[in-house]
């Protein structure tokens, strides 16, 4: 409820401009939300985000937050609250109020709150939106079909700039679906941005959308992913896309199905003749779509001529090494592209070589991803060759591909000439010491690299004392990323000593490495005399408890790092003791992941204690322990500790009686807002405490469970369409039901 979100283009509103009233004063509002008034006295919000069932205690929340407050955001669950809120419409001073300040309606679905469920659902909703002047609308997931009175009544609103209908059936009978998106594109002169993303449309919508698009001058960002267009359906898209020009971003990914109704070359080559006479795209997502060279040499063609297109997207197609030098071709003729994603394609060196050939006469692309690809030495060279002429690109990833040794010492040496590149994905790429080396020399004269990725890879104890005594001197790299390899003890000694000396480091991924307790004190007493690392990721290295130990006494003395993950390193009782006691002491840490590291009742305990205390860490990651159902102390602590937000119990077998333990504090949690009970063996019975205290509950946002359902139906045994149902009427809290199965564990 605290958090500030930044709205960018939008004029603040003055206090004045809510100065009416709503019909009720702060002394109504009711129960758990006393305690928000208190809170938001004295703060600048530019945003509050409010579940709300009653519209006049949000527009209290308006009347006691200060001057900056611009707009209120209403999820809301179900059709009875829906028309709570359409009944609020007969106060005109609520109505007036509301209209100043809701901006995003968002319906947020579960297995019985969907909108498609209620026999005047839609229509209510459709009420809805004549009477605000909502922003965006966002009604994804409910099973709509027939949408005739939702269109009808955003073709009337004027304020209205984004409506998310993905994964729905708008589809469902195309002359139902489609023909009412098409008057509504045709009428409505606000709405900016659409999103269909997942509703089965095929060639018959694409017409209906394509007719409104050839009239239409206001749409400028169309989601059309993961729906059926194929072929035919981009024909009629890209006919209407020659005549229109507002619409700037399109995304077309994941619109082949099968063999029979393939995007492929053939839309490929339609949209190709767009960009030769489209003068408004400017980015264009085709992703997944069984593009091969063919298809790519009409683009190719297109992009020869294209003035506005910055971003393309061809990743997850049937690219090989005659489809990149066909862009390659275009890349050295066109000044526009900035951004080309090509990443799980076939492309191997001849194709990197074109691609690097055509970036020395290239002066715009900004950005070239060619992850999960086959380039190996040759491939990288190229690029190298080419960084050492061009000076406009600012990231390449090869991420996933096989250039070794030789293709790194390559890579390396072009940064010495280079002034442009500030990220290098480098990441499962046979780089061993002599290859991870080879950018020691360059680091410490390169001005301008930001980001270096060597994780995945085999780089040991001799490549990480070369990369960290060039660190030592440079002072502009920011990130960097060596996890999973094989730097050992060894080499957590050399990072060590960088960090007492290096303070422009940011961030440091170290994690799989082998470290164990004797690395976990190198590392410790580093960060022990840091002051810049913000983020330390030391994730699966078997430090254990002495490891934690020395690491707990480096936190009580540093307060600048913010991030730490301790993920699987198995730590145990003794270890969270370590921890809990730096948490005390500790100003600065907000996040702290303790995930899978065999932390029993007494860990528990410790960590919960600590919580009692600490003041500033606001997520804790404690999936995937062995606390069981002693969970008490550790629910009696959010009762008390107001800073911390999301608390992450996954995998926990806490059971039914756990789950009881949260449920007698939920409603008096101090600044919890989201708490993930996946997986944890909670049952009916814990779900049934949950909801009978959540509509008690005023600061819980986000409740995410799992449970298994007693029988085969779709929403199992009475009782838990009970509870279901208690939890969909809940007033403040969103609750996800999700599978039991999941790795909730890794972060």
């Amino acid at each position: 409820m605290g958090d500030e979100i930044v709205r960018t283009n939008k004029m603040k509103r003055s206090k004045s401009s809510c100065s009416c009233s709503c019909g009720g004063s702060s002394s109504k509002v009711l129960g758990g939300f006393e305690s928000l008034s208190e809170e938001l006295k004295g703060r600048i919000f530019s945003f509050l985000d409010i579940q709300v069932s009653n519209i006049e205690l949000a527009l209290e929340y308006w009347d006691i937050a200060p001057l900056g407050t611009v707009a209120i955001r209403a999820i809301v669950n179900g059709l009875p609250r829906m028309k709570a809120l359409v009944g609020d419409f007969q106060n005109v001073q609520i109505k007036h109020r509301l209209s100043q300040c809701l901006d995003l309606l968002i319906f947020s679905p579960t297995r019985e709150t969907r909108i498609s469920q209620y026999k005047n659902g839609l229509s209510t909703l459709a009420s809805l939106v004549k009477n605000l002047n909502l922003q965006k609308l966002d009604i994804s997931s409910h099973g709509l079909k027939d949408i005739d009175s939702l269109a009808e009544a955003v073709s009337a609103n004027t304020c209205l700039r984004t409506l998310v209908l993905a994964d729905n059936k708008i589809s469902w009978r195309d002359e139902y679906g489609g023909s009412s998106l098409r008057e509504m594109l045709k009428t409505n002169n606000s709405l900016t941005e659409l999103n269909l993303e997942k509703n089965g449309i095929g060639k018959s919508t694409a017409q209906y959308i394509a007719e409104a698009l050839e009239v239409n001058r206001t749409l400028v960002r169309l989601n059309l992913a993961d729906n059926l267009l194929g072929a035919d359906g981009v024909a009629v898209l890209a006919n209407a896309l020659t005549k229109n020009y507002s619409l700037q971003i399109l995304n077309l990914s994941k619109n082949s199905k099968d063999q029979k109704l393939l995007f492929g070359d053939e839309g490929a080559r339609h949209l190709g003749n767009v960009l030769k006479s489209n003068g408004s795209l400017l980015s264009l997502e085709m992703e997944e779509n069984f593009i091969g060279h063919a298809g790519v040499k009409a683009l190719a063609a297109g992009l020869q001529v294209n003035h506005t297109l910055t971003h393309l997207n061809l990743a997850e197609n049937l690219l090989d090494d005659a489809a990149a030098k066909y862009l390659a071709d275009a890349l050295k003729i066109n000044r526009a592209l900035e951004n080309l994603k090509m990443f799980g394609n076939r492309i191997n060196n001849l194709g990197a070589e074109a691609l690097a050939d055509a970036l020395k006469v290239n002066s715009t692309l900004k950005e070239i991803d060619l992850y999960r690809n086959e380039i190996s030495y040759l491939g990288a060279l190229g690029f190298a060759d080419a960084l050492k002429i061009n000076n406009a690109l600012q990231c390449i990833n090869l991420w996933n591909n096989n250039i070794g040794d030789k293709g790194a010492e390559c890579l390396a040496q072009a940064l010495n000439g280079n002034n442009s590149l500030m990220k290098l994905f480098l990441y499962g790429n046979s780089i061993s010491d002599a290859g991870a080396g080879a950018f020691a020399s360059p680091l410490t004269q390169n001005h301008r690299l930001i980001e270096l990725w060597l994780a995945g890879n085999s780089i040991g104890e001799k490549g990480a004392a070369q990369i960290s005594e060039a660190l030592t001197q440079n002072h502009t790299l920011k990130v960097l990323v060596i996890h999973n390899n094989k730097l050992g003890q060894g080499g957590a000694k050399y990072f060590g000593e960088l960090l007492k000396v290096n303070q422009t480091l940011v961030k440091l991924y170290i994690g799989f490495n082998n470290l164990r307790a004797v690395g976990a004190e190198y590392i410790a007493e580093g960060l022990a005399e840091n002051t810049g690392l913000i983020e330390l990721n030391i994730g699966a290295n078997q430090i254990g408890p002495v490891g934690a130990e020395y690491i707990g006494d480096a936190l009580i003395q540093n307060c600048t790092l913010s991030i730490l993950n301790l993920w699987d390193n198995g730590i145990g009782d003794s270890g969270a003791d370590c921890v809990a006691n730096a948490l005390r002491a500790n100003t600065g840490l907000r996040d702290l992941y303790l995930n899978s590291n065999d932390i029993a009742e007494m860990g528990t305990e410790a960590i919960s204690n600590a919580l009692r205390d600490n003041e500033t860490l606001t997520r804790l990651n404690f999936a995937g322990n062995n606390c069981g159902a002693c969970v008490d102390e550790l629910a009696s602590a959010l009762k008390v500790n107001a800073a911390l937000r999301d608390l992450n119990m996954s995998g926990n077998a806490i059971g039914p009686e756990g789950a009881a333990w949260f449920a007698d504090s939920l409603p008096e949690f101090k600044g919890l807002e989201k708490l993930l009970l996946c997986s944890c063996e909670i049952e009916e019975t814990g779900c049934a405490s949950l909801a009978e205290v959540l509509p008690l509950n005023s600061k819980l946002r986000e409740l995410h469970i799992s449970f298994q359902f007693e029988d085969d139906n779709e929403f199992g045994s009475n009782v838990c369409k009970e509870i279901l149902q208690g939890f969909a009427e809940t007033k403040t809290c969103r609750v996800f039901h999700e599978p039991v199965i999941g790795d909730y564990f890794r972060v």
